[in-house]
C-alpha cells in the first residue's frame, strides 16, 4: 500500500489542488447564483451507476488526454459543488448541506480524485519510459497493473459506500 501511495501521490495532490481551487471558485460564484433544492430520493443502483459512469469517464478520458480531461471534469465538478453548497447555505442555511451533501459527498469526491489519479496513468507511463530509456531499467508491468487495479477497486468501493449513504442516510 505504501508503494502505491508513493507512486501516485503527486498525481493525487494535483487532482486535489485543482478540486480545492475549483470548489473555492464555485463558492465565490455562488453569490450570483440561486439553487432550489428539493428532497430527491434516488435509488442506490441509479446513484452508483451515475457516479461510476462519471468515474470511468474521468479515468478513460484522462488516459487519452494525458490527464487533461480528468482535470477539466474535476474542475467542473468542484466549481459546481462549491457554487451549489454555498448558494444553499446562503438561501436555506447550513443544515441541508450538513445532512444532504457532506455525509456522502466527501467519500464521493475522494473516489473521483482517485479516478482522476488513474487518469494520469498515460502521462506517468511516458515519464517512466523517458526515465527508463536513460537508466536501462526494466519496467515491471505486472506490479504497475496491480497498483492501478488496487486504486480502481478502492475508488469503486468508495462509490458504493457513497451511493449507499446518499440513498439511505443523507437527507435534506
Amino acid at each position: 500500500m505504501k508503494n502505491i501511495i508513493i507512486t501516485y501521490k503527486k498525481y493525487f495532490f494535483v487532482s486535489l489542488a485543482v478540486y480545492c481551487i475549483s470548489f473555492i471558485t464555485g463558492a465565490f460564484l455562488s453569490k450570483f447564483l440561486s439553487f432550489k433544492y428539493t428532497e430527491n430520493e434516488q435509488r442506490f443502483v441509479d446513484l452508483f451507476l451515475h457516479n461510476y459512469t462519471l468515474g470511468l469517464k474521468i479515468m478513460v478520458l484522462g488516459w487519452i488526454s494525458l490527464g487533461v480531461i480528468s482535470i477539466i471534469y474535476l474542475g467542473y465538478n468542484g466549481v459546481f459543488l462549491g457554487a451549489f453548497s454555498f448558494a444553499i447555505i446562503r438561501n436555506h442555511g447550513l443544515k441541508p448541506v450538513l445532512t444532504g451533501i457532506i455525509p456522502h459527498g466527501i467519500i464521493e469526491v475522494i473516489a473521483f480524485l482517485l479516478f482522476a489519479t488513474i487518469g494520469f496513468e498515460s502521462l506517468r507511463c511516458i515519464n517512466i519510459l523517458k526515465l527508463n530509456s536513460k537508466s536501462e531499467q526494466e519496467l515491471r508491468y505486472k506490479v504497475e497493473i496491480i497498483k492501478l487495479v488496487s486504486i480502481f477497486l478502492f475508488a469503486t468501493i468508495l462509490l458504493v459506500i457513497a451511493a449507499w449513504i446518499e440513498a439511505d442516510i443523507s437527507h435534506v
